[in-house]
């Protein structure tokens, strides 16, 4: 057997193929027992998921109640602090502690264990949103925020559990493919939710009700999560780089395309947050609904982001349309957000650009984290989808400080023109890198390359 380089679909990293062994079937008695196990290790993962992002869903409609001065419910020890500067503080903490998790736990669970950083992740998520419940001071509201978005490192320590847990590429794109419809299902179901809870109990009930949540799942976790022990690697070889059959753009490193990448995700997810940020405030205040009426609006989002991974999926898959130009397209449908301060006197109309835009999420950074795995070069996928994620945390940073104070000083409507201004200069990005990326999204590589995206063993990846 030659010694071509070859790479596992669990670890991405490279060995020797001469030495390879072929792992044994399970024995067909213990599988039904073997899956059932499995199965229930991908429920609590998903469920440590779903408690993190339901915590963030729930607080969407609320937190403009909590920051309003004319209101009781608002936090006292604001000061001379306005509604929306208030309201992008509290934000700015939760995604400043977001910006420093995913490597810090992604670490962690290398040197720990998978499981260890899971249960501090939804142990810690307990203990915040317990004190968060009970927090009526402004400032430390904001630190409990802090601590809420520094404990999401969980997020991508579940997704490298599910490729230590999983056997092959496969089942590995359909199990965090399940794990990734947490957000849509969180989102459907947590801004109604929050709105009914706040009023049947208070404002301070939805924290309440969540710590409740994650301290049930916190002890199913601890008597159930196993840790996960990796699978047996199924080989994958890949061509030599050094083959004078591939591209050129395939032999060397265009910085310049990396460049162009990165910037999308930056410019992205400024644009995808500016209009996140801008809508709870523009149905509260353009046309008085009430956390529970503003929450209901979300259903219709956390449906349309099940669709959104749906369309994904058939375009990508069925249809063999390029990732990118789904990903160009799904950009510059933000455009639509510039028609948003025109409908502020017709919530159907508001309620069209916002699901326009809801549908757009999910095809953005469906496709962008699988372009980053696309151009990695071989044996660093981790390494570069983990540059992908920091980018997105500076994206959620850079936007949050200013989305208050705009909407205050400028106009209800600013925000939503500043996020077309991102969706043009997403397109300008994108003209580009078409081009660029032709080679790297040819037919006869795309299955290598969605084999190579779900193998990265970097607890930072995927997410």
């Amino acid at each position: 057997m030659s010694n071509r380089q070859t790479y596992t679909r669990l670890t991405d990293r490279p060995y020797d193929s001469s030495h390879e062994t072929i792992p044994k079937a399970a024995a067909p008695s213990s599988s039904r027992r073997g899956r059932q196990s499995h199965t229930s290790k991908l429920l609590l993962v998903y469920a440590i998921v779903f408690i993190d992002f339901v915590g963030v869903s729930i607080f969407t409609n609320v937190m403009p109640i909590l920051v309003d001065p004319s209101l009781p419910s608002c936090l006292y020890g604001m000061g001379n602090l306005d509604q929306g500067t208030a309201y992008s503080i509290l934000m700015f903490f939760y995604t400043f502690g977001m910006l420093f998790s995913p490597p810090l736990f992604g670490k962690l669970s290398d040197i720990y264990g998978r499981r260890p950083l899971l249960l501090v992740s939804i142990i810690g998520l307990t203990v915040a949103y317990a004190l968060q419940a009970v927090a009526l001071n402004f400032w430390v509201f904001a630190s409990v925020r802090f601590l809420i978005g520094l404990l999401g490192g969980g997020r991508p320590v579940a997704s490298a559990y599910i490729c230590d847990l999983t056997k092959n590429g496969d089942e590995q794109i359909r199990a965090l493919a399940w794990m990734n419809m947490a957000p849509a299902l969180s989102f459907a179901i947590g801004p109604p939710l929050g709105g009914l809870l706040v009023g049947l109990c208070g404002p301070m009930f939805p924290p309440a009700f969540v710590a409740i949540l994650a301290l049930l799942v916190s002890v199913m976790s601890w008597k159930h999560l196993a840790e996960a022990s990796p699978s047996q690697p199924e080989s994958l070889t890949i061509p030599n780089p050094e083959d004078s059959s591939l591209p050129s753009g395939r032999r060397s490193s265009d910085k310049f395309m990396y460049f162009l990448v990165f910037t999308l995700a930056l410019l992205s997810n400024c644009m995808y947050m500016t209009d996140f940020l801008n809508f709870p405030l523009v149905l509260k205040d353009e046309f008085g609904f009430s956390p529970f009426l503003a929450g209901a609006t979300g259903i219709g989002d956390g449906l349309l982001v099940f669709v959104g991974n749906w369309m994904y999926m058939v375009l990508a898959t069925d249809l063999k349309i390029r990732v990118s130009v789904i990903a160009l397209s799904a950009c510059a449908s933000y455009v639509v957000s510039a028609f948003a301060p025109l409908c502020f006197n017709s919530i159907a109309g508001l309620l069209v650009v916002k699901y326009i835009v809801a549908l757009a999420g999910p095809l953005i950074f469906g496709t962008l984290p699988q372009l980053v795995a696309t151009i990695s070069p071989p044996g660093r996928g981790g390494e570069f989808t983990g540059y992908f994620n920091f980018v997105l945390s500076v994206g959620n940073l850079i936007a949050t400080p200013w989305a208050g104070p705009v909407y205050e000083h400028w106009g209800h409507g600013a925000n939503f023109y500043i996020a077309t201004i991102f969706s043009v200069l997403c397109v300008i990005a994108f003209i580009p890198l078409i081009p660029m990326l032709r080679h790297y999204e040819c037919p006869t590589l795309r299955k290598m390359i969605s084999q190579r995206i779900m193998s990265t063993h970097s607890p930072v990846a995927m997410w």
